[in-house]
């Protein structure tokens, strides 16, 4: 899950940074170089990087399907492949954690390109809005179908949806102007977004620090796990006490909330 996560959002930098996108960057210093061939390139060179490692990751995880189902005692046929695949997850999605916050404190975001991208369909991305706006008057599927027409006319001539709309009696009896510009402003149309950030960022707003305690729990928990099966101990007794230990080391959980989530996973 945190190799996935850690690849999802490497993979939006890689077709975000694509030219004819080009919203984000990496971080950009003279000296990098894109391409052995063409000196033009500013290509994501270390969210490929990042990409390659949680597939690795990743693949590396499969192994431990197989060690699921055994014949009675553990035998060394599957408690061998850990000593090559753990070491390695933990090792390379460490790696892959370290250059994605590199990565998300010196992104370089394009803002003119953001609108530019936005403006791109000329008030088409935020028909919806519009839709749902005259549903109030003339009721959902009328508005859906009066939209319709405007925004396939306006693809078909290549006009802002706006210029369109306003031809249109349907709509003007309904809605003057000035509320279907503001309708039809991108800008406007952003929903719950400012709320989800503020909210990510009050949780999570010490990226280092949080990402230095997820890094510590992940290692520690994989290392009690496997003395455990070593041991023939009982693994979730000790993982649980490691748990409640790094959740009170971090200051985010209560034992309780710590007992819960253990005992729902």
């Amino acid at each position: 899950m945190i190799a996935g996560t850690v690849g999802k959002i490497s993979n939006e930098f890689i077709n975000l940074e694509r030219t004819e996108i080009c919203e984000l960057e990496e971080s950009f210093a003279m000296g990098k170089v894109g391409s052995s061939t063409m000196p033009h390139k500013r290509n994501p060179m270390v969210c490929e990087n990042i990409l390659a490692t949680v597939r690795i990751v990743q693949a590396n995880a499969a192994l431990s399907f197989g060690a699921m189902i055994q014949e009675h005692e553990r035998d060394m046929s599957f408690w061998q492949t850990e000593w090559s695949y753990i070491p390695q997850i933990c090792i390379m999605l460490d790696g892959a954690i370290a250059m994605l916050k590199i990565i998300l404190e010196n992104m370089i975001v394009h803002e003119d390109r953001i609108r530019k991208n936005l403006y791109m369909t000329k008030g088409l991305i935020v028909s919806e809005r519009a839709m749902l706006n005259l549903g109030h008057y003339l009721g959902r599927q009328n508005a859906h179908d009066v939209i319709y027409d405007g925004s396939m006319k306006a693809f078909e001539e290549d006009r802002m949806l706006l210029d369109v709309l306003l031809e249109d009696c349907r709509v003007t009896s309904k809605i003057n102007r000035e509320t279907l510009e503001e309708l039809l402003e991108p800008a406007n149309y952003a929903g719950s977004c400012a709320a989800f950030v503020d909210r990510a960022m009050e949780r999570w707003g010490d990226v280092g620090y949080s990402m230095n305690i997820g890094i510590v729990a992940l290692l520690i928990l994989v290392a009690v796990i496997a003395i455990g099966f070593f041991r023939k101990l009982n693994v979730g007794v000790l993982a649980m006490a490691a748990a409640v230990i790094l959740g009170y080391v971090s200051g985010d959980y209560t034992t309780k909330e710590i007992v819960a989530g253990y005992s729902s996973a």
